[in-house]
C-alpha cells in the first residue's frame, strides 16, 4: 500500500468512527 492510499482509508476509518459515536479503535 502507498502511503497515500494509508492516509485515505485512515480518514474513511475516522469519519466513520465520528458517525458512529467513537465507539472502535482509532488511529492518530
Amino acid at each position: 500500500m502507498t502511503g497515500i492510499m494509508l492516509y485515505f482509508l485512515s480518514n474513511l476509518f475516522l469519519s466513520k468512527e465520528r458517525q458512529m459515536g467513537g465507539t472502535g479503535i482509532k488511529f492518530s
